[in-house]
């Protein structure tokens, strides 16, 4: 079984949409992709902004999973990148693009806290599946897994440095191995810490020296099995990370409730 863990990460200013609580998003000490390892990796780029600024998964030709927040902050001049390993080579054979269509958001959706912050776009143009662009494999499976102790992946194009609030952005898709932290020692570090109570259904993850950092939001924490990259059946939010304490990760929905529920909630003609 593989479980994919939607990262639901904020953006620093420049047009984002401030939320009340801090976020981390982007992939620090990371090693560059070269293989096209991850084919179902998209991510958002502001034509109006000239500013990427979100990631996601590719669901079909047509569809693309991603984080509520990241949706509030999109425009007309949105496009959507897949197959890309690196920023400064959007022209590369391997490369599709589509300006967005149409999106839509989980119904309970509130940007004041950071509960069912995912959502879908819908693509102008279909992606056409290549060894370089694939979707994400969803799993039907609804058991939960103990998964403490667990090394998971996180991937994007985020910074490779950060300090004082301002981070330098990676040209590169990168990705870090990180591990599931223990529930119970990252609720008492997180009461400690930012007086925040972890609930049953949030997770954390912690490495050191490495992890996720403020610039690619709705972007995939991934667990592999069995040789397979499988989508998992709950969407993660990462909230947090100084490198002090565990990043956190909150549970969300099960990503398949949410696409078998509002997956024709977007116009499909």
């Amino acid at each position: 079984m593989f479980w994919f863990l939607l990262l639901g990460l904020l953006l620093p200013s420049n047009g984002a949409i401030p939320l009340p609580f801090r976020t981390a998003d982007l992939i620090y000490n990371g090693t560059i992709d070269t293989n096209h390892t991850f084919p179902f990796q998209v991510v958002f780029y502001r034509r109006d902004l000239k500013q990427y600024f979100c990631g996601g998964t590719i669901l079909n030709e047509r569809f693309v999973l991603t984080a509520a927040h990241c949706i509030m902050q999109m425009s007309d001049f949105t496009t959507a990148y897949a197959g890309v390993l690196d920023m400064k080579a959007l022209n590369d054979s391997a490369v599709q693009s589509s300006h967005v269509r149409n999106k839509t958001m989980h119904p309970d959706w509130d940007q004041h806290n950071i509960q069912n912050d995912i959502g879908m776009v819908e693509l102008e143009t279909p992606y056409e599946f290549t060894d370089f662009v694939a979707p994400i494999n969803i799993s039907r499976d609804d058991e939960s897994t103990e998964i403490a102790g667990q090394a998971v992946v996180v991937e994007g194009f985020g910074a490779v440095d950060y300090h004082d609030g301002v981070g330098k952005d990676s040209q590169y898709l990168r990705y870090a191995d990180v591990k599931i932290y223990d529930r119970t020692i990252c609720q008492e570090v997180w009461i400690k810490e930012e007086n925040t109570k972890i609930t049953d259904t949030q997770i954390c993850t912690t490495a050191k020296g490495k992890g996720i950092l403020p610039g690619d939001s709705g972007g995939p924490l991934l667990y592999k099995e069995d040789d397979e990259w499988r989508q998992p059946l709950f969407i993660h939010y990462d909230r947090f990370d100084s490198f002090k304490w565990p990043t956190l990760i909150v549970t969300y929905i099960t990503i398949t409730w949410f696409i078998l529920t509002y997956y024709t909630n977007l116009c499909l003609h």
